[in-house]
């Protein structure tokens, strides 16, 4: 790939999501809620409340990540009538984010990288600079959903990211775990996508990645040869 520049997703490819944590508050409200449902039924119910607000709150209607995310848990303990605190949590989530625990291949991947790097994601600002400072990775261009006042995967994070690198979209390469929130979006703005699919989930039909990763690390070598 001739590229000049790489936007990186911060979530889920330099960062280990918080599953575990979203597992246990998924759990909790099953077993609270007096109705009849199974733990998939929460899962789903908060995934759809969280999509329908990354495509909603933009611009004057723009809302923080934390309290976006306060909001759709809220909704869903509301929607299931589960007997459970709430706040309690949701500060088990942000406590995930005050502990990142960093992908073994991260730091290698950014390692004396000859092109100029710009990380973005979904989070406010004073949490993703945290992280980052936490993770200690070598990351200096940061753009976040608070910085545009929209969610991925909307496109408006991957816009300002070709602003911030200063090159054209096809000479940028986008690193991300998702097909959804990272592929699709970069690739409507004619970026290169390196879909990082480190469960090996199935590849669907319409996945327009331009190359697909298990790690960090094989991208990395690969760019080396090239």
């Amino acid at each position: 790939m001739a590229i000049k520049a790489i936007i990186v997703d911060l979530f889920g490819t330099l960062i280990k999501e918080d599953d575990a944590v979203i597992k246990d508050i998924c759990r909790t409200v099953c077993e609270s809620s007096p109705q009849n449902i199974q733990q998939v039924d929460v899962v789903r119910y908060w995934w759809e409340r969280s999509q329908h607000a990354y495509q909603t709150c933009v611009g004057d209607s723009f809302i923080g990540m934390r309290e976006l995310e306060y909001g759709c848990l809220k909704d869903t303990v509301a929607h299931f009538e589960a007997r459970c605190d709430v706040d309690e949590l949701f500060l088990a989530d942000m406590r995930a984010w005050q502990n990142p625990e960093v992908y073994p291949d991260a730091r290698f991947f950014l390692s004396r990288l000859p092109l100029k790097v710009c990380c973005i994601a979904n989070a406010d600002r004073a949490d993703m600079e945290a992280v980052i400072r936490l993770a200690q990775l070598p990351l200096e261009h940061l753009i976040c959903s608070e910085d545009v006042k929209a969610y991925k995967p909307r496109t408006e994070i991957f816009a300002r990211a070709i602003e911030e690198l200063g090159v054209k979209p096809h000479e940028i390469l986008h690193v991300g775990d998702s097909n959804l929130f990272d592929v699709e979006p970069a690739n409507k703005l004619g970026i290169l996508t390196a879909w990082i699919n480190r469960g090996n989930r199935p590849v669907p039909e319409n996945c327009l990645a331009d190359a697909i990763f298990d790690s960090l690390q094989k991208l990395r070598v690969m760019m080396q040869q090239a």
